[in-house]
């Protein structure tokens, strides 16, 4: 994975897994994903969370000095521990645990790079599951549902424009995918990549996300060629899900006999 991680010019980085409650009220996670955080403690008049997600902290990293068009795209990579309350009927074995260890990516790009960065990182996904002989069962692009508000972020405009592009970007790249709404993230569209389980399920194996709302969230801004300040957008990218995961379907489908 490091390997693969610097020829697609990504930087490794450490976080804590601790979060603050400021941190998470301005990324919307407390809003929009509280019931699956662990419960929140106290010390000295200061409030902490385990964190569930790596994308606040990357944030702060892209907001460590000022920026510029020629820094972008700006891409992260972090073995990240996180921690989700997972229902306890939902848990399974090292498929779905509430703790884990991710391949979290998140790259910071000028709005006109997205596309051909979202299509770098369906390579980079495909390279890597290739490597381990793993089958794509299917292609999921989920969108949001606007019956649904309280769900997602308010702009109407940024889900026409962002479901837009991910939906141009998979069709440039010639795949065959289905939609589903509903299935977005409260920040913008994604692509699941599934493979089949040993039970006959699809289980979502990666993911590329588009984001547009952090970036607001966190004020982050660089300075583009005309000298003006803008937002960049932010791709979540887990190119093999949880490690415990990709370990969990490699095993059953190769019955023990792991490739070399």
């Amino acid at each position: 994975m490091r390997q693969k991680q610097q020829k697609f010019g990504f930087q490794e980085v450490i976080t804590p897994i601790l979060g603050s409650k400021y941190l998470y009220q301005t990324s919307g996670h407390l809003e929009h994903y509280e019931d699956a955080m662990f419960p929140a403690f106290n010390r000295n008049n200061e409030t902490f969370y385990l964190r569930p997600m790596t994308c606040p902290h990357h944030c702060l990293i892209y907001q460590q000095k000022p920026r510029s068009y020629r820094d972008l795209p700006f891409r992260l990579c972090e073995n990240s521990l996180l921690f989700r309350y997972e229902a306890s009927g939902a848990l399974k074995g090292l498929e779905r645990a509430r703790c884990f260890e991710l391949a979290d990516h998140h790259i910071f790009v000028a709005h006109e790079q997205l596309a051909a960065e979202f299509q770098k990182n369906y390579l980079f996904i495909t390279d890597i599951l290739a490597s381990f002989n793993l089958q794509i069962s299917r292609l999921v692009c989920a969108l949001h549902d606007s019956n649904k508000p309280e769900k997602y972020h308010p702009d109407k405009a940024l889900w026409e424009y962002s479901e837009k592009l991910l939906t141009n970007s998979l069709n440039e790249l010639g795949l065959d995918y289905i939609t589903l709404k509903g299935e977005a993230a409260f920040y913008g569209p994604k692509l699941d990549v599934e493979v089949r389980a040993a039970d006959g399920k699809n289980i979502t194996l990666s993911t590329i996300q588009l984001d547009f709302v952090l970036p607001q969230k966190f004020g982050l801004k660089y300075m583009d060629k005309e000298q003006k300040l803008r937002a960049p957008a932010i791709i979540h990218h887990a190119p093999t899900s949880a490690y415990q995961r990709f370990l969990a379907l490699l095993l059953e489908q190769t019955g023990g006999k792991l490739p070399f």
